[in-house]
């Protein structure tokens, strides 16, 4: 008789499915609390390009890392696609394979789909300013506010197997402060929609149209 209610109970596939049993991790209702702190950084193409930082806790645990790239695509691998003129990327210290928590999207299916990635497009003229999307990038999330600044940057030489001009230099600012108001496990998402690109069928011409800012 068992035997056939536990057949029963098969044919109806009783419990969670994959999808359900992705849908239910158990995300916590206050995220460690993490030290406030600003530090500020001058990368320079060849000699002094990345950056790394660990973001960590009352205690001195370190919970994650932040690293960043300028001329990103000189440093993409296997485990991390970078791109673009400079590419941060955050993830979860003592997880093997920790997502890039910058990305808002946690379904992302490209490293790139992240504001965390910065294009020199982005950098000119009123993109200098667009909320969300330009010089200043602030990211919400596990209870606290992470923002990636580019102060200044000297545009060099053209790179020989790209074809497109290297970042010679860049002026950088990091600050992490607590915000209990964060509770997601991903960046929030930015209420900003992205820049319009001037030539969306063009993949040498990425100019952007920023004279109007464009709410969600």
């Amino acid at each position: 008789m068992l035997s056939v209610i536990f057949a029963i109970l098969a044919g109806l596939n009783i419990g969670c499915s994959h999808d359900e049993a992705k849908s239910t991790k158990l995300i916590p209702e206050t995220w460690p609390k993490v030290v406030a702190f600003k530090n500020e950084f001058q990368l320079a193409d060849h000699t002094n390009q990345s950056f790394k930082l660990e973001i960590k806790d009352e205690k001195g645990k370190p919970l994650y890392l932040l690293q960043g790239h300028m001329n990103a695509w000189d440093f993409a691998g296997n485990d991390f696609w970078y791109s673009g003129d400079f590419e941060c990327r955050l993830t979860e210290l003592g997880v093997k394979h920790s997502e890039n928590l910058l990305a808002e999207d946690e379904n992302a299916t490209r490293d790139s789909q992240s504001r965390g990635r910065f294009l020199r497009q982005e950098l000119e003229s009123k993109c200098w300013d667009y909320p969300d999307y330009g010089h200043l990038r602030c990211f919400k999330l596990r209870g606290m506010e992470l923002c990636i600044e580019i102060g200044s940057y000297e545009i060099g030489e053209k790179d020989k197997d790209f074809k497109v001009k290297r970042l010679k230099k860049m002026a950088l600012a990091v600050s992490v402060k607590v915000d209990n108001s964060a509770k997601r496990e991903f960046a929030e998402w930015s209420q900003y929609a992205e820049p319009v690109r001037l030539n969306p069928g063009s993949d040498d011409d990425l100019s952007l149209d920023c004279s109007k800012v464009i709410k969600k």
